[in-house]
Parts: structure tokens; sequence; C-alpha cells
């Protein structure tokens, strides 16, 4: 399929951005540990084979706080390699060592690393004999990277998958495949669109919270633009709000702040890393959507065309060459043969859209700061909630029973996936990027415009941050309205606004889900607007359904001052428990 609409200079721009090389080198050792498991060492996309899951798992968590300048492979050989092959050795396989508390013997792993200053593979490889031996242990197999599209690309494979995925339609091959990749300086809006398939896909990405983004950089998206006076007024913005961001982060003024309000209520040794977060969370408002950004991807074999397919769909020139690029890198591993079909048809051409931010007007915005509002819950009536679970829980055992002690890991039973339902709430892009990760619930929202209005944190902060929210929010509505006398597409407009403007948006899911989410989202550890919003959807569904009360693991703590301290310490107090109500009680006689 040829891209749709998008003019050749700008698709020719977005392309040299993927296949530029990357800043920076590997010595040659690292070179031999890096092509073992990667695709490549020069490139921005590169896909991981050969590695245990556990090992992947590892690396790709880092990407939410990454501070290696030559990223995830950087991380690979400069850390977790290291780390890895440490434990193999004599030292830490002894008797004496292995009888130790597993976290024990890794914190003295890491401080054998630190007092014998072994920083990067290569040092650690010189320190003696037996660590060289280890890495060539590791290095036994081929590095060819040929060697690995060959095996994955040999006759009878892609004939087994013509044949099976095309002829015969058993996806269930595909199913259990997983493909690893990693995409490193893209644009939060490009990874956002990258990250829209579920299920069956997984996703890390940088985090503003745990990395100094105060060297952030953006997209140059104004070299895609036609109009030069357009031109200068996408890139001023973006560059203003990004120097905004930077400004506030390095003075530490927001920081010395939040000290100053909370130190008699943070213990002394937590205050400046819950200050930190505190920050990032809330001045990661002022970034732009162009702000680039890394992603770690897990992705089944089944689900890979539907994740090119709506690169595509979003149209814009970094998402096409980005779809590009991940094809061609596929190949390395064999992934192009579970990507048959990506022709884009009319039924979903017809069937795409985001939401009309018109509609969400209607409740009520001012054009001004607003605090985030979860609006409605349109799902099953509580009668017929109750009669769906009654009904789906009678032919079960007779000894079945929901008065079971329940652990803070258990999740609701199968028959609460028969009820399902959306909530329809506004809230900041920066904030919506957080609820967006929820893998099985399915997610829809307005383009990312200033029209909304901006995020209005609801906790004390100076008058000088708020004021440079509304600032920011005027910014963007001066350029937006620029850009729609020059017609520019909606879908690149977006990169040049603030993530604190407010996007309405949908969230869907059935109970069993939102009890999840109501569980990981109301944590004391979570950023403060998305806590709020999970504490609406919880009183809405309290509200609709007695027995979700009981049964919701949701922290209804109010308000937490910071999300980065050892333990959660409220603003003020709890709200008290609500009791039992009758048909809880007439879902357990069902059930029982």
């Amino acid at each position: 399929m040829e891209s749709k609409k998008l003019p050749d200079f700008a698709l020719a721009h977005a392309k040299s951005w993927f296949a530029a090389l990357v800043p920076y080198s590997f010595s040659e050792r690292e070179l031999l540990a890096i092509g073992k498991s990667f695709t490549n060492s020069d490139r921005r996309i590169f896909f991981v084979h050969t590695l245990p899951p556990s090992i992947i798992g590892a690396a790709l968590s880092m990407y939410s706080r990454l501070e290696n300048e030559r990223g995830i492979r950087g991380h690979f050989v400069d850390n977790l390699l290291p780390l890895v092959l440490l434990g193999m050795s004599r030292e830490f396989t002894s008797e004496e060592s292995l009888a130790k508390d597993n976290k024990i013997l890794v914190a003295d792993m890491q401080k054998f690393i630190k007092q014998n200053n072994l920083t990067s593979l290569d040092r650690f490889c010189e320190y003696s004999e037996e660590f060289e031996s280890l890495f060539g242990e590791y290095c036994f197999n081929t590095n060819d990277s040929k060697y690995w599209e060959k095996l994955a690309s040999s006759p009878r494979t892609r004939l087994f998958m013509s044949l099976f995925l095309d002829k015969y339609g058993h996806n269930s091959i595909a199913r259990p495949v997983t493909l690893t990749f990693c995409v490193e300086q893209a644009s939060i809006l490009a990874v956002k669109s990258l990250e829209w398939v579920r299920p069956a896909a997984g996703y890390i990405e940088l985090s503003t919270r745990f990395v100094r983004m105060d060297k952030a950089e953006v997209y140059p998206v104004w070299n895609e633009i036609a109009e030069e006076s357009l031109q200068y007024e996408v890139k001023e913005n973006i560059q203003t709000l990004l120097g905004s961001y930077q400004k506030f982060m390095q003075d530490g003024a927001l920081e010395k702040f939040f000290a100053e309000t909370h130190r008699h209520l943070v213990p002394e040794k937590e205050l400046a890393s819950a200050t930190k977060g505190e920050a990032c969370d809330l001045l990661g408002n002022l970034l732009p959507a162009a702000t680039l950004t890394s992603v770690g991807v897990s992705v089944s074999g089944e689900s890979f065309s539907s994740l090119i397919k709506h690169l595509r769909l979003d149209n814009t020139p970094e998402c096409w060459a980005l779809s590009d690029a991940l094809i061609e890198e596929s190949k390395k591993v064999g992934g192009d043969q579970f990507l048959n079909h990506l022709e884009i048809t009319k039924w979903q051409e017809s069937n795409w859209s985001y939401l009309d931010y018109n509609r969400f007007l209607e409740e009520g915005s001012d054009f001004g700061l607003r605090m985030s509002k979860m609006i409605s819950w349109h799902g099953t009536s509580a009668e017929s909630v109750m009669a769906i679970l009654s009904t789906a829980a009678f032919d079960l055992l007779p000894d079945f029973s929901l008065n079971t002690v329940r652990g803070p890991f258990d999740r609701l039973p199968n028959q609460f996936e028969n009820i399902s339902g959306f909530f329809r709430g506004i809230m900041s892009f920066r904030g919506w990027r957080d609820i967006h990760r929820h893998g099985f619930c399915t997610h829809l929202r307005t383009r990312l415009t200033p029209e909304l209005g901006f995020y209005q944190y609801d906790k004390p902060m100076p008058e000088w941050l708020r004021e440079e929210f509304e600032a920011a929010n005027l910014r963007d509505r001066k350029v937006y309205e620029l850009m729609k006398e020059g017609s520019m597409p909606p879908q690149v407009m977006e990169y040049a606004f603030a993530l604190g403007n407010l996007v309405g948006f949908h969230l869907g899911g059935n109970l069993a889900q939102m009890e999840f989410v109501a569980w990981q989202r109301s944590k004391f550890s979570v950023n403060h607007e998305v806590r709020q919003v999970v504490l609406d959807l919880d009183e809405l569904l309290g509200s609709y359904y007695g027995f979700w009360h009981d049964l919701s693991r949701t922290d209804r703590t109010p308000v937490y001052i910071f999300a980065r301290t050892a333990k959660g310490i409220p603003m003020m107090p709890a709200e008290p428990e609500i009791s039992s109500s009758e048909p809880a009680v007439f879902l357990r006689r069902q059930m029982d």
C-alpha cells in the first residue's frame, strides 16, 4: 500500500530520520555481544532474538528509566551482561554465595562491579581470564546476523508459513510467536500509535518521571511542512515548550517549593527523590508531543500486522517511515512472514477516526484551566448485571464462593468478564498516556488540540507554574489557529502542542479488567492526575453496582502527597470504608 496523500519531501524526511546511523558506537568486543542477540548496532530500530525471555524482560524493563546514552544496547553491554556473567563466576557460585538470600547476593555482585570499576563489557573481560572465558562461552554460537536471517527465511519455513497462515487461515500458528523489537528516538505521538494494538502486545516506554529529560530532543516535524511561515511557527512553539520544561527542570524551583510545602510530613531521606518525582510528573505537561522517546515492544505474530496497519492508518510521515523500517528490520528474524496482508481496506479506512472534541466541549469547558473529569459509565444496568452474574455462577460447583479470603493479587473470577461497558472522560494527554498502557482495555481519544483547555493540578503549586500552564495553552491556541488556516492535516498539528492539553477519551472493558485497572492505578505511586481519574472511575462503578466496593481492591485514599515515597503519605485522612450493600449479599447468596 502506498502512503495516502503524504508529500514526497515529508515522507523522504521521515525515512531519512529512521535510516540515519545512531551518534554512538561500540567496541569490537561489544559488537560481538550485540551481534549475538540484536539485529543491528547502528540504527534506531532493531529486533531482539535468541536471548532467554527473562533476560529480554530485564533488558527492556530499563526503558522506563533509561539513562544510558547508547540506548538499551548500551545498557546491555555496560550493565546487564557483565552482571549476568558475574553471577556465573566461581566467586559467586560458591556454596557460601549460593546460601545467601538472592537480594544480598546481587547486592554483593553490584558492590564487586563498583569496587573494581567494571563499568563496561571491555573492563569486565579484561579483569581476569575467567571473566574473558565467561564472555567467550556466551559468544560461542555464531554472531553473524545474516546467518539468523537465512535460518529464519529458509524456503521450507516460508512455504510453511504461506500455506498455513494464508491459504489455510491457521492463525493459531502466529499466535504463540513473539516478536521483540526496540524503537529509540521516535516522537511520543508515533510511539503512542505503535502502542495502540492490543491484546497480544506489551510495551515499556521511557518515563518522564524517572529520567531527567532536561536534555530532551524533539522530532523535527517542521521539516515536513511546506509553508515556510508555518514551519517557523511550529518550530518556535515546540522549542518554546521544550525550553520552558528544561528551564524549570534545571533550576529546581518546583522541587524547592514542594520541599518547603511538605517537608514536615515527608521523611528527610526521601524528600529529594519525592520532590523530583512530583516535579517530573507536573512539568511533563509542558513537553511538546514531538518530544523523542524510546520503547521496547513484544507482539505476537498474529498482532504484528495490526500494529503495522495502525501506524499506516495514522498516516503521518513519521508513522509511515517507522512502519517501513520495522518491516525491513523484521526480515532478519523472519517477522515479515506474518505480514502477508497489509493492504488498508475501504472498510478499515471508513472506520478509522478519532473522537470529536466538540462532543466533549458540551461538558462545560471554559477554555481555561480545569481539572481532569470522568463523565459517565455506559454499561449494563445493575439489575442486568445481577442476572448475568447469577446465571454465570449457576452451573459452578456447589462449594464455589466469593467469601473465600482473597489475596492482594487475586483477580475477579471469569464470570465478571461477561459484563462490559466504557467510560467517557477528559484528562491531559500526559495522563492519558498512562491510562492507555492497560493492555486488554479498549481506548479511543480525541486529537491533541488546545480546544479543551489545559490540565490543572489541584494540589499546592506555585502561581508562576499555573501561569506558565495557561501561557502554554494560549500559545498552542494561537499556533492551532494558524495551522487550521493553512489547512494542515490534524495528525501533523498534534506534534506542536504541549502534553498538558486535555483530550477526550473512551476507556472500555469488562468488570474484571476495570477492577484490575482500579487496583493498579489507585496505588500511591501513581501519577496524581491518573489516580484521580481512576478514583472517579471507581466511584462511578460503585454507584452503579452495590457489590463493587466489596470486590474492588481500589485504594480509596483521596490524595497522597507524593508518588515517590517508601509508603503512601495521605494529604488528608482516608475516606471511611463503604459498608456492604444488599445487592452484594444477594450476589454472594447466588454464588455460594
